[in-house]
C-alpha cells in the first residue's frame, strides 16, 4: 500500500532540481502539506529545494490579498449593516442573534457557488411574495409584510457587508474565492508546474479557478479515485467524481486505483452500549494491536466521528501509547468550564439589568448553590465550604441568595470573600456578567496547577474578552438572553486547538482532518446513522427549489463528500475496526451507519479476500439486567447494638413498619444512620403539610385539655385553628412562600381541611354533647420481654398519639392523617381468602399496625370501667373519623391486645434472628419514592 500522498512526493522527486524549486501543490489542507515533505524526507538522502505547498484557502486568500474575517467580528459588522438599513425598526441584538449566523451562512454559499446575486435574491423576493400572496393585500398582517420586506432588503445586505469586510481588507471564504475566481487575470503566479492534489469536489468558484489554472498555467489535477465507488453509478461516494470527470478521458486521470476491488482487508465491526464502551473498546483493541505489533502505532489512525468523544478518549490513552497527535480542535461547550459560565450568568436571571432600577441582587438558591457545586468552585474554596454552605442553605429553607446573606458568609474564608465581591460587582449594564466570568476564570486560572486547565481557562478568558470588545460598539444591551446567546456563539466560533507531533504516535482526528492521508490501522468511533454521515435539516433563508435551480450545495451532496471520505480512507488500510453506539434509549436510536450495512452487503460480492466480521460486545452492567440483591448478614456487632439500642433508644411504629417493609431501609436506617441529606423546600411537602395541621390543631385544643368541650364552645372558638394556621405560615414556616404559586394552592387545600374538620367536629359534638381531651402529641412507652440467643432483654417501645379524648365512657386514641385512608385497611378480618391480622405483621396495613401499637401501649393506663377505640381523622377525607376494626367489633377488648403482644414479640425476634439477613424488599414498584433508592440502586 503506497499513501496517495507518498505518491504526490514520488512524483515531484522524479522532477528536476530546478523544475521543483518552481513547483505549486494546492492540496485540501495544511496537514498535507506536512505529510508530503514527510514522504520527501524519508526518500531522499541529501538536501534538496522543496516546492511550494499550499492549502487552496491558503492560496485563495495570498492571492486576492485579503484575511480571513474572524466571525465574531463579521457578526458585528452584520449587525452594523441591519442597523443601517433598518434605522428605527432594527432588531435589538437578541433578536438579530437568532438569524444572522444563517444568513452569513448564505451568503458564503452564494459566493461559493458564484450565484447572481441580483437574480438570486430577486427570485427568492417573488417567491416569498407569492407564497403570501392575497387578493387583498390589505388582508396581510404587520408581521407578514416587514417579512416580505426583509425579503427584498437581502440583497442590500449582502452588498453593504461585502463592502464594509473589503474596507477592513477582509472576507469570508467563499467572499475571496469569488473575489479571485472573477478575476481575468491571477498575480505572481510564475511556476513551472501546479499540480492539484486530493481533491474530490469542487464549488463553482473553486471550478473556475482551477480552470483557469490548468488553461493558463497547465495545472494538473492529481484525483485520489478507487474503482470501486467510482464506477459504480449508484454509489454516493464516487458523485462529485462522476460529475466533475464526465467526458473526460479517463486514461489521462491520475491516479485512479483499485484497491476496494483486490486488496486484502480486515474489517472489523463491533456494536457497544454507550460512548463510554465504545472508547473502551477502542483502547482495548489499541493495546492488543500494540502488543502484537508495536510499531504499528505509527501507522495508526484513531477517527472520532463524534466530536463528544474527544476528551474521554485523550483521558483513555493507555500508558504504552508514548506519543499521540491531536488534529482536531477541542469544542469549548463541552468542557466544564462553559458549564460555569452558564452558572455565573444564571445568578443573574432575576436581576433587572435597567438603569433606573434600585433593586438589590437576589438570586435563586438553586443558581447559587449549583455555582458552589461546580468542580472549579469546590477546588478553589478551601475545604469542604462550597458542600457546607449548600448543607446550611438546605438545613435553614433558604431560597433566596441577597446580599446581606452574602456578606454574612463571606467571612468563611478569604478565597469565599474573593468569590464573592466579584459577584456582586454586577451593574445595571448586563455587560457587566463578563466582566464578572472573566475575573472568576481570572481567579480559578490563578489557583490551578494543573497545565492543561490552564490552558482551557486561558482560553476562556481570550475568547471572553475579545466578545466584550465585540459587544462594546453597541449602544444598550438590554436581556440578559443577548449575553448568553452571544456568549455561547463565541464559544462555538472559539474551539481550542491541540499542539502535538503531526508525524509521530497515534494520529487522533476526526473524519475531515483524514482528507488525503491513508494509514494501515484504522478504528473509527461512533459509526452510527446520524453520525457519519450527519443528519442535516435544511436551514436556509433560500428555498430548497430555488437553491437547486441555481446549483446551490443541497444536504444529498454533503453526504456524497462525507461518503467520499468515508471510503477513500479505508481503501488502502490492512486494518479496520469500526465501531457503533447500539444502545437504545434518549437521544439514542442505536442504528448503525448506513455505510457498515453497505460493506456488509456489498463488498463480498466484489472481494472475498476482504475478511468482515460484525459483533455485539458489552462491557459489565447492564440497566437491563437486574441489580445484584443486596444481603447484609447479622454479625455478632449488628446484634449486639440492635440490643443495646432497642433497650436504649427503643422502637417506635413507624421505626417497625419501615422494618417490615424492606429491612434494608432499616438497616440503612437504624444501624447505618444514615439519614436523606436536607434540601431546600420550595414546594410545600408533605410531611410539611401533615405537621403544621398537627401543630395547627394541637395549639388549639390546648387550651381544653381535661376539660368538657361542648358545641357551643367550639362553635365560638373554632375560628382559632385557621388563625393559628396562618400565624405558623408567617412565623416558623415563613422561609417557605405561600403567597404565590404552588405553595398556594397548597395553603389552600389545608385551609379547606381545616374548614372540612370544623365542620366535622361540630357534627360530632352535637350528637355526643361534650368530649374531653386527655392528651395530646402523647408520649407512650412500653416495654416488651424477648429472649435473644438465651438472653433476656427488655425492648423499649414507644410513640406518640396525636390525640387522647374520652367521650361518655369510651377513650378514644386518634390519629391525625393528611394524606389518603382507604377505610378497608382498617377493618381487620380473618378469612380463608385473607388473614388481614397476620398481614399487619408481613409489611402491609402500616396504619392498622400503627393504631393497634397506641392502643397496646395506652392498655394499661385505661381505667377498666372504660372501653377503648382507635381512629384515623382522615383531613384528606372530608376529615371523617375512621376508626379501627378488629373482627367487626369497634372496642379493643384485652384478647385482642394479647394476641397483638404475641405476635409482636414474633416481629421483634426477627429483627434479632441471625438466619434472616437485611435485604431489600421485593415489590421494586415501592422504591420509586425511596430516600435511599440510590444506595441500593433499585
Amino acid at each position: 500500500m503506497t499513501p496517495f500522498l507518498k505518491q504526490i512526493a514520488q512524483k515531484l522527486l522524479n522532477l528536476k532540481q530546478d523544475e521543483l524549486e518552481s513547483t505549486l501543490v494546492i492540496v485540501p489542507s495544511r496537514r498535507a502539506k506536512t505529510y508530503i515533505l514527510k514522504y520527501i524526507s524519508e526518500s531522499i538522502d541529501k538536501p534538496i529545494y522543496t516546492p511550494e505547498i499550499v492549502s487552496i484557502n491558503d492560496f485563495i486568500y495570498n492571492q486576492t490579498e485579503l484575511m480571513e474575517a474572524d466571525p465574531m467580528d463579521m457578526l458585528m459588522q452584520l449587525y452594523e449593516v441591519h442597523r443601517k438599513i433598518e434605522k428605527n425598526s432594527a432588531q435589538s441584538l437578541d433578536q438579530f442573534s437568532t438569524w444572522a449566523d444563517l444568513l452569513l451562512s448564505d451568503f458564503n454559499d452564494i459566493d461559493l457557488y458564484m450565484v447572481p446575486v441580483d437574480r438570486l435574491f430577486s427570485y427568492l423576493s417573488d417567491a416569498k411574495e407569492i407564497e403570501k400572496w392575497d387578493l387583498d393585500p390589505q388582508k396581510l398582517t404587520e408581521q407578514e409584510k416587514n417579512y416580505l420586506k426583509f425579503y427584498k432588503k437581502l440583497y442590500i445586505y449582502y452588498i453593504e457587508l461585502n463592502k464594509a469586510l473589503l474596507k477592513n481588507n477582509t472576507a469570508y471564504q467563499g467572499m475571496a474565492f469569488r473575489f479571485m475566481a472573477e478575476q481575468s487575470s491571477y498575480k505572481n503566479i510564475n511556476y513551472s508546474n501546479i499540480y492539484i492534489a486530493g481533491f474530490n469536489a469542487f464549488t463553482k468558484s473553486e471550478e473556475t479557478i482551477i480552470k483557469m489554472l490548468e488553461v493558463e498555467y497547465s495545472a494538473e489535477i492529481i484525483w485520489d479515485i478507487d474503482k470501486y465507488y467510482f464506477e459504480n453509478k449508484s454509489h454516493e461516494a464516487g458523485r462529485s467524481l462522476r460529475k466533475h470527470l464526465y467526458n473526460k478521458d479517463l486514461n489521462k486521470i491520475q491516479i485512479i486505483e483499485d484497491n476496494w476491488l483486490n486488496d486484502n482487508k480486515k474489517i472489523n465491526i463491533y456494536g457497544v452500549d454507550g460512548n463510554v464502551a465504545q472508547v473502551k473498546l477502542a483502547v482495548d483493541l489499541l493495546q492488543k494491536q500494540i502488543e502484537k505489533d508495536p510499531k504499528i502505532i505509527e501507522n495508526t489512525a484513531l477517527v472520532l466521528g463524534s466530536e463528544d468523544l474527544l476528551l474521554p478518549v485523550i483521558n483513555s490513552i493507555p500508558e504504552s501509547i508514548n506519543s499521540f497527535n491531536l488534529t482536531m480542535s477541542y469544542p469549548l461547550r463541552l468542557h466544564n468550564g462553559y458549564e460555569l459560565i452558564t452558572l455565573v450568568l444564571n445568578l443573574y436571571n432575576d436581576y433587572k439589568f435597567e438603569k433606573d432600577n434600585t433593586s438589590d441582587l437576589s438570586i435563586y438558591y438553586k443558581y447559587f448553590t449549583n455555582f458552589l457545586l461546580h468542580p472549579y468552585i469546590q477546588q478553589y474554596l478551601p475545604n469542604n465550604t462550597s458542600k457546607d454552605l449548600c448543607n446550611e442553605i438546605n438545613k435553614n429553607n433558604t431560597q433566596r441568595i441577597d446580599k446581606k446573606y452574602l456578606d454574612s458568609i463571606s467571612s468563611k474564608s478569604m478565597e469565599l470573600r474573593k468569590l464573592i465581591e466579584l459577584l456582586l460587582e454586577i451593574k445595571r449594564d448586563v455587560r457587566s456578567s463578563i466582566d464578572i466570568i472573566i475575573s472568576i476564570f481570572e481567579l480559578i486560572n490563578d489557583n490551578e496547577s494543573q497545565a492543561w486547565e490552564k490552558s482551557f481557562l486561558s482560553h476562556y478568558i481570550e475568547v471572553l474578552m475579545k466578545l466584550k470588545e465585540s459587544l462594546a460598539i453597541v449602544t444598550h444591551i438590554e436581556k440578559l438572553n443577548t449575553i448568553k446567546r452571544w456568549v455561547q456563539n463565541a464559544i462555538n466560533h472559539s474551539p481550542i486547538p491541540f499542539i502535538g507531533e503531526p508525524l509521530q504516535g497515534l494520529q487522533i482526528m476526526g473524519m475531515l482532518e483524514t482528507r488525503t492521508l491513508d494509514f494501515e490501522n484504522i478504528i473509527i468511533l461512533s459509526v452510527n446513522e446520524d453520525i457519519l454521515p450527519k443528519t442535516q435539516t435544511y436551514k436556509s433563508f433560500i428555498l430548497f427549489d430555488i437553491k437547486k435551480e441555481f446549483g446551490m450545495p443541497l444536504p444529498s451532496d454533503n453526504d456524497s463528500i462525507t461518503s467520499y471520505h468515508f471510503y477513500r480512507l479505508l481503501q488502502r488500510c490492512n486494518s479496520v475496526n469500526l465501531l457503533y453506539n447500539s444502545a437504545v434509549g434518549g437521544m439514542q436510536n442505536g442504528e448503525m451507519s448506513r455505510y457498515i450495512k453497505q460493506i456488509e452487503i456489498e463488498i463480498p460480492e466484489v472481494n472475498n479476500k476482504i475478511k468482515i466480521k460484525h459483533k455485539r460486545v458489552k462491557f459489565g452492567f447492564s440497566s437491563k439486567e437486574k441489580t445484584q440483591d443486596i444481603v447484609i448478614e447479622k454479625t455478632d456487632e449488628i446484634i449486639e447494638y440492635l440490643k443495646n439500642w432497642s433497650q436504649e433508644s427503643g422502637l417506635s411504629p413507624s421505626s417497625l413498619n419501615n422494618y417490615k417493609r424492606c429491612t434494608y431501609m432499616f438497616y440503612l436506617q437504624k444501624i447505618l444512620k444514615i439519614k436523606p441529606s436536607d434540601e431546600v423546600e420550595e414546594k410545600m411537602a408533605y410531611h410539611t403539610q401533615g405537621t403544621v395541621l398537627h401543630e395547627s390543631l394541637e395549639d388549639y385544643y390546648k387550651q381544653y385539655i381535661n376539660k368538657d368541650l361542648q358545641y357551643e364552645e367550639f362553635s365560638k372558638t373554632s375560628a382559632q385553628i385557621k388563625q393559628v394556621f396562618e400565624k405558623k405560615l408567617k412565623t416558623k414556616y415563613k422561609t417557605m412562600n405561600t403567597d404565590t404559586g404552588k405553595n398556594l394552592l397548597t395553603k389552600r387545600i389545608l385551609e379547606q381541611y381545616i374548614h372540612n374538620f370544623i365542620l366535622m367536629e361540630k357534627a360530632f359534638l352535637k350528637e355526643n354533647k361534650s368530649l374531653k381531651i386527655l392528651g395530646l402529641e402523647e408520649d407512650l412507652k412500653k416495654h416488651i420481654n424477648v429472649k435473644i440467643e438465651n438472653e433476656e432483654i427488655n425492648v423499649l417501645i414507644k410513640g406518640s398519639a396525636d390525640r387522647i379524648d374520652l367521650v361518655n365512657k369510651t377513650i378514644r386514641l386518634i390519629d391525625y392523617k393528611t394524606g389518603a385512608v382507604d377505610p378497608k385497611d382498617l377493618n381487620i378480618t380473618k378469612t380463608a381468602k385473607a388473614d388481614k391480622w397476620l398481614q399487619m405483621f408481613e409489611g402491609k396495613l402500616d396504619k392498622a399496625f400503627q393504631l393497634m401499637m397506641y392502643a397496646w401501649m395506652y392498655w394499661e393506663q385505661k381505667p377498666p370501667a372504660y372501653l377503648l377505640e382507635t381512629s384515623i381523622s382522615a383531613l384528606k377525607n372530608h376529615s371523617i373519623n375512621l376508626p379501627l376494626y378488629l373482627m367487626k367489633e369497634k372496642s379493643i377488648s384485652q384478647e385482642h391486645i394479647n394476641d397483638f403482644e404475641n405476635d409482636l414479640e414474633k416481629l421483634i425476634l426477627s429483627l434479632f434472628d441471625r438466619s434472616k439477613p437485611f435485604v431489600q424488599r421485593e415489590n421494586t414498584r415501592e422504591c420509586e419514592y425511596c430516600d435511599y433508592r440510590s444506595i441500593c440502586g433499585r
